[in-house]
């Protein structure tokens, strides 16, 4: 008589503790497992699978399901099977530094920005799958045109598994850039307007800046002014000062001459007649002066007669000429004529 075993040997497949974490710095886990297994006649041998390939433990175990197969036989070659699952997690932040800067930097020439590219360093135990830099929540690329002031960078790190990690660095970006200034250019001298010893005159500056102008001021003698001004006879120097949005300041300053070429006014007295002086064949005249005026001032008033301003004298019988002559404070003259009669109205003696 033949006696066979045909009884399945038993098998109870780990009921594993999931999930399991990634070993630190790793994107495994290393693990060991038993399976229990007994049989009539005896177990002959434990095979541990996965897919297709024998394992032995312990085992790396990847992030994720990994499923284990597991086959007992006893002397007699009957088998029995069974699995179990290995689950392993990655909870594992990815590592982040951001960049450090060389913080500021100044525009870019002409602009109002700087273009810059800045990269933080990544690194993460599974691998790293994606860097968002963001500014404003709004997702940038490098190089990217930082403008003036400070700008806040926001850096989002995601791996593989989708764990995550931030930082965040500062730009600061200087305008030190000066704005540009064109003087005018008059053009040559200006003459005075009718009846004034001034010349009333605009002017403007030409100016432009990378950021944008705050103002520009003229200025007189240090003392600010505007348009239109009065301008004196003679040289004048206006400065110009021009002020950028962030205090950058540019200079220049042009020359403007007024020139008085208006004549003075002059009116003579009446002409005037006269008898001799008594017993004499001359008279003393009392004459008086004429009327002057000037837009700019009367230097002096003379006569022909005696060279001064008073031309009260004594005058000859007969008819003298006295000319009059006006000179304003800048040399130009005017004149004008008077008569002077002296009559011999004497009898013979």
């Amino acid at each position: 008589m033949v006696v066979h075993d045909t009884e399945l040997p038993l098998i109870t497949c780990p009921d594993p503790l999931n999930p399991y974490m990634t070993s630190p710095l790793e994107c495994s886990r290393s693990l060991s497992f038993e399976a229990d297994a007994s049989d009539n006649c005896g177990v002959d041998g434990i095979v541990y699978t996965i897919g297709a390939n024998a394992i032995s433990f312990p085992y790396n175990f990847p992030v994720g399901l990994t499923i284990v197969g597991v086959m007992v036989t006893d002397i007699h070659g009957n088998t029995s099977t069974c699995t179990f699952d290995v689950v392993i997690a990655d909870t594992e932040q990815p590592s982040l530094t951001c960049p450090v800067l060389v913080n500021p930097y100044t525009a870019d020439a002409g602009e109002c920005d700087a273009s810059l590219s800045f990269s933080a360093t990544a690194t993460d135990n599974c691998g790293v799958a994606e860097m968002v830099y963001s500014i404003n929540s709004n997702p940038v690329d490098f190089p990217y045109d930082f403008p003036v002031g400070s700008t806040t960078v926001h850096v989002l790190v995601t791996d593989v598994n989708g764990n995550t990690n931030t930082c965040a660095f500062e730009v600061v970006v200087v305008d030190d850039q000066s704005p540009e200034v064109t003087c005018p250019v008059p053009s040559g001298a200006y003459m005075t307007d009718a009846g004034q010893c001034t010349a009333t005159l605009s002017f403007e500056a030409t100016s432009s800046d990378n950021c944008g102008l705050a103002g520009t001021v003229y200025s007189v003698n240090s003392s600010p002014v505007s348009f239109p001004y009065d301008f004196p006879v003679g040289s004048t120097i206006v400065g110009v000062t021009v002020t950028d949005i962030y205090g950058n300041v540019s200079t220049c300053s042009f020359t403007v001459q007024v020139e008085d070429v208006e004549i003075p006014v002059i009116t003579c007295m009446a002409d005037q007649t006269q008898v001799t002086d008594m017993g004499q064949c001359n008279a003393d005249v009392d004459i008086p002066a004429p009327t002057a005026g000037d837009n700019c001032g009367v230097g002096s008033l003379i006569n022909s007669y005696n060279g001064t301003g008073n031309a009260s004298d004594n005058y000859p019988t007969g008819t003298t000429t006295v000319i009059w002559t006006v000179t304003d404070i800048h040399g130009n003259t005017n004149s004008c004529v008077q008569l002077i009669t002296v009559m011999d109205d004497q009898a013979l003696q």
